[in-house]
């Protein structure tokens, strides 16, 4: 026996006001989480418009029908708008507003205002462009498609189609128009499924958060913090992957390894924070030379590395040379002096026989080395290096 209308709004009522408070602690718990208020927000607004309308025999009609459900759907904005925000979108007001505006608007109709069929069909159609939205937004962050995005994506698609469904339906079967009258298989089983996709719901975005917070956590353990970028445990990961997959591609590797010249005459004479602005704009000027798909990171005090795949040794001699005039180039003004840091390069490539990385590395760094012995701010490869 499916339930009255009643009893279901009381359940939903009660779930998302629950939802709305589980939110707000984790808030609480985590204040630099942002988007757990504007969740929250928004289940609790969510509840006080089902509230409304539960009391929809105690109080006007005009609170109970057009407030009340102008307050789920504004709620139901602000969970679409915390979705832009999480992903960095920003929160627009738009999508709050607009299919609020659009519900009071239409309901100035006295066509539609009177018709109990109308407004579930105006009310469904609302809902269900609102979840839809969510479900594009989810999917959009396409290098973030993590299990619970995925489920939370997913989720948002299936509940604006259950919401498209019941407005068609209800254009053409009979709803009830009070809370003693049946509410029907149909209606009765599609009004539950908010209720089944709020517990969901809250699980996965719980989740969702939770997932992008221990990547974010992963992130910066291999991160360099002076310069932005790998570390050296972070190059050598992302290194080792990307010879794993270049050789099942049967791609050519090539690995770069820098050395800035007399760095430390540079904090001798001028201070350490000479040293670190020298760091930081070599690692500018490296990566705005380098392929977005290349591994490049510190890997010691001013020594870095960068791992090229689909570049042969001869290739991979021409970008270590473009880094090299690049740096010549650059004006580096600290305080009233001009810094002129040089760079030495090894290079070397996988078709010089070198089949791992640690084989790699150990070639760059005598080539390298071969290239301090001849004088500083050059680049050596393994030809010259056997020369």
């Amino acid at each position: 026996m499916l339930l009255d209308i009643r009893t279901i709004l009381l359940l939903m009522t009660a779930a998302w006001a629950l939802a709305a408070a589980v939110l707000f602690f984790l808030w609480r718990q985590d204040r630099s989480n942002r988007v757990y208020p504007v969740w929250s927000g928004s289940f609790a607004l969510g509840a006080a418009g089902l509230a409304m309308v539960g009391l929809r025999e105690q109080i006007d009609a005009f609170l109970s029908i057009d407030i009340a459900n102008a307050l789920i759907l504004a709620g139901a904005g602000l969970l679409w708008s915390g979705v832009r925000r999480f992903d960095g979108r920003g929160a627009a007001l738009a999508t709050v507003l607009a299919p609020t505006a659009v519900w009071l608007l239409l309901l100035r109709i006295p066509a539609i205002h009177g018709s109990t069929p109308t407004r579930y069909v105006l009310m469904s159609a609302l809902t269900a462009f609102i979840c839809l939205g969510m479900a594009y937004e989810l999917r959009r962050k396409r290098d973030e498609w993590t299990g619970s995005r995925r489920a939370l994506t997913f989720l948002a698609a299936i509940f604006g189609g259950v919401f498209f469904l019941r407005g068609v339906l209800s254009a053409f079967l009979p709803v009830p128009g009070t809370f003693n009258e049946p509410t029907g298989l149909w209606f009765g089983l599609i009004s539950m499924t908010p209720l089944l996709a709020l517990v969901a719901g809250v699980m996965f975005g719980v989740g969702f958060v939770r997932e992008r917070r221990e990547r974010e956590l992963s992130q910066l353990a291999t991160l360099d913090e002076l310069t932005g970028t790998l570390n050296r445990r972070g190059f050598f990961d992302s290194a080792a992957r990307q010879m794993a997959a270049a050789r099942r591609g049967r791609l050519d590797v090539a690995l770069l390894l820098f050395d800035l010249d007399r760095f430390k005459r540079i904090n001798d004479e001028f201070g350490h924070g000479a040293g670190d602005l020298v760091l930081r704009v070599f690692a500018n000027v490296a990566m705005s030379e380098l392929r977005r798909d290349d591994v490049f990171g510190r890997i010691g005090g001013e020594e870095f590395a960068a791992l090229l795949t689909s570049a042969d040794e001869a290739q991979a001699g021409l970008v270590a040379e473009r880094i090299r005039q690049a740096l010549n180039s650059k004006a580096i003004i600290y305080g009233e002096s001009r810094l002129s840091p040089t760079v030495s390069t090894g290079v070397v490539s996988r078709q010089a026989g070198q089949t791992d990385l640690a084989s790699l590395i150990a070639t760059a760094d005598a080539a390298l080395y071969r290239a301090k012995d001849s004088g500083r701010d050059r680049v050596c490869n393994t030809i010259q290096l056997a020369s």
